[in-house]
């Protein structure tokens, strides 16, 4: 009466490769994710100075292999900028170069690259 199913077909090779590079680029995903919340955790509201600048995060964005901040020094003045940071950039590093930018006495730039 009814033929039998074969257990496997030519598309079921595709569809487990595809799933399988699904579930790795979820795993790198979730890494990413990971150092977003904990870039944005290390650095929102984090002082510059004692009692003067604080960092205020808007958001952490991802491309290729660089995350982006958009964010603002508050304190006397609102300053935003946006801040570049290779792969391995802390959040150390970041408030380094935030200092190093107000320090610089004119940042009249609105990138700041953090290697």
């Amino acid at each position: 009466m009814f033929s039998e199913i074969q257990p496997l077909s030519v598309v079921d090779p595709l569809y487990s490769e595809a799933s399988q590079r699904l579930r790795k680029g979820s795993q790198s995903n979730q890494s990413g994710i990971a150092r977003d919340r904990l870039l944005f955790e290390a650095l929102d509201g984090a002082p510059l100075a004692p009692g003067t600048e604080t960092v205020c995060v808007y958001g952490v964005y991802r491309r290729g292999g660089s995350y982006f901040l958009q964010l603002a020094v508050t304190g006397g003045e609102t300053r935003n900028l946006i801040a570049e940071l290779s792969p391995t950039a802390t959040p150390s590093a970041v408030l380094d170069a935030l200092r190093a930018w107000l320090a610089s006495g004119d940042p009249s730039t609105n990138i700041l690259r953090v290697a």
